[in-house]
């Protein structure tokens, strides 16, 4: 069932950018934060992906809609590997998956 749900909402759940813009972004963030994004490994990380789509939003977006990044990272434990820091770097907001729903959801009551 989740899966046949989400097929017919796939162009409404999903963003796909293909500008210039965003792509080059993409390789600044990847290029700046090589731990993170794991160039030098043969594994595909979605990490500069993620920062860059945030950061090029904020740009182009309406000015009253600000994109975050949501993530379990936190830069206590090796910096240069979070998402985190990299997000700082770029000016991203950058937040728990528990302070999001606090935000988006402040009457609900969250553990």
């Amino acid at each position: 069932m989740p899966i046949r749900w989400m097929s017919s909402r796939t162009s409404r759940l999903t963003l796909r950018i293909t500008d210039v813009e965003y792509l080059l972004r993409v390789g600044a963030v990847a290029h700046q934060h090589p731990t993170m994004a794991g160039t030098r490994t043969r594994r595909n990380r979605a990490d500069p992906y993620v920062v860059a789509m945030g950061s090029y939003l904020n740009q182009v977006s309406n000015p009253m809609t600000i994109h975050v990044v949501v993530s379990e990272e936190s830069a206590a434990i090796r910096p240069a590997r979070k998402i985190s820091t990299a997000c700082k770097a770029f000016g991203v907001r950058h937040c728990s998956l528990r302070d999001a729903l606090v935000r988006e959801f402040p009457n609900d009551s969250w553990p």
